[in-house]
């Protein structure tokens, strides 16, 4: 199966701040293990230097590696090797996952991310059920507590919380509130299309709230 996902700075802050990234995911049938992971990132800062990382992981069972190909701004590419575990899924079919999930109260669900180098655990226990009110009405949600590892900016610093949609069909992410190594951010949902309207999924507006 093949995930794709995008995230781009919106509103006042991409005056100060500029984050345009691009990745795509391809795990195994059955057991969404990674199979290719490739990442696109380009970060502007308004007082710094500007930043371009290019990624390509290729996960291989046998001898559970993976080989990691970066390329930065003009240097030349580097590839390493990494242990993986080969239960372990990329972010992006993570986040389907987690989608696909029963999340009954006090329920945790838990199943092995591979990111930044590591394996790890990333656990979602359901705190309570709630009436959300969006920019799209309101949706009877979900509100998850995450624990991950995440790495570089978007490591966890502190509470991250996740509002999942669990009447719809689609189960969309709804809402995203989370203390990380960069800051605070809330990401909400803009729009929500089937997938004859677009490739592209939901769309999130990524901002950030002032502590």
């Amino acid at each position: 199966m093949a995930f794709r996902g995008s995230i781009r700075t919106d509103g006042w802050y991409s005056g100060i701040y500029t984050a345009d990234d691009e990745a795509l995911g391809v795990s195994r049938p059955h057991s969404f293990a990674a199979a290719h992971f490739r990442l696109k990132q380009f970060h502007r800062q308004l007082l710094g230097k500007n930043y371009r990382e290019n990624k390509e992981l290729e996960f291989r069972a046998q001898g559970c590696r993976v080989q990691e190909t970066v390329k930065k701004n003009a240097a030349p590419a580097k590839t390493k090797s990494f242990f993986w575990h080969p239960e372990s899924s990329d972010i992006l079919s993570a986040i389907f996952r987690l989608r696909a999930q029963n999340y009954n109260r006090g329920v945790t669900r838990s199943f092995l991310v591979y990111t930044s180098e590591q394996n790890w655990q990333l656990r979602a226990t359901s705190e309570e059920h709630v009436t959300l009110r969006t920019a799209l009405g309101n949706f009877k949600a979900a509100r998850l507590r995450l624990e991950t590892a995440i790495g570089k900016e978007f490591q966890q610093k502190g509470d991250v919380r996740v509002w999942l949609a669990i009447e719809h069909t689609q189960r969309p992410i709804l809402k995203i509130a989370a203390d990380i190594k960069i800051g605070r951010f809330v990401a909400e949902i803009v729009a929500l299309r089937t997938k004859q309207e677009t490739r592209s999924g939901s769309k999130v507006l990524l901002h950030e709230v002032p502590r």
